[in-house]
């Protein structure tokens, strides 16, 4: 074998490892996105048994993880994986904080943990070096109502209700926040209060 056909052969390995590389990055990042949601059907299963989640629409629930999990078995079969378009757009991402807005207004605690826990799952879904450009987002487009409000009493009065489920929602979503030298940067913009009554939560 000449220098010509080994220097072909070789380019066919290089490109039939770049081949077996990208499908076995497509079957972990799969495998993240079904763990964000076990840990979110694990969450919601807990508030139902606690009696903090009524379960009317337990079928329709159920029906929308058999969904998620059936896209991701496709793409592990078959599909391509483009990571980025995994991100919350920003239209999502503000119907999230209108919702979250609302629901504290409201004092609904159920919807409150509904979107923190969805914001905190789109976050596990995408991988750590990616991660922080969803968190880049979450700070654009001011989630926690840090910027708009010039104040932290929208994260602090979540933190000070008596609800494990909520405390522990708001934390899992500011630790991913936190993660990030801009997202301290970003709970720290009205002082550090927050940071503050994080180190004093109870449980």
């Amino acid at each position: 074998m000449d220098n010509k056909d080994k220097t072909k052969q070789l380019q066919k390995q290089k490109d039939a490892y770049k081949i077996l590389e990208k499908k076995h990055k497509n079957i972990l990042q799969c495998a993240r996105q079904i763990f964000s949601i076990v840990i979110n059907c694990l969450q919601q299963l807990h508030n139902i048994k606690d009696g903090n989640q009524a379960n009317e629409n337990l079928g329709e629930t159920i029906e929308n993880y058999k969904a998620q999990i059936g896209k991701y078995t496709k793409i592990i079969n078959n599909d391509e994986w483009d990571e980025k378009t995994e991100f919350m757009n920003q239209q999502v991402m503000l119907d999230h904080k209108k919702k979250l807005i609302a629901a504290k207004e409201e004092k609904n605690n159920e919807n409150i943990i509904e979107v923190l826990l969805s914001l905190r799952v789109n976050a596990l879904q995408i991988s750590p070096e990616l991660r922080k450009n969803l968190v880049y987002e979450l700070i654009r487009n001011d989630v926690l109502n840090i910027e708009e409000t010039k104040e932290n009493s929208f994260v602090l009065d979540l933190l000070n209700v008596h609800a494990y489920n909520l405390k522990h929602a708001t934390l899992s979503l500011i630790s991913i926040i936190a993660a990030t030298f801009k997202g301290v940067e970003y709970l720290m913009s009205n002082g550090p209060t927050i940071l503050e009554k994080i180190i004093e939560v109870p449980y």
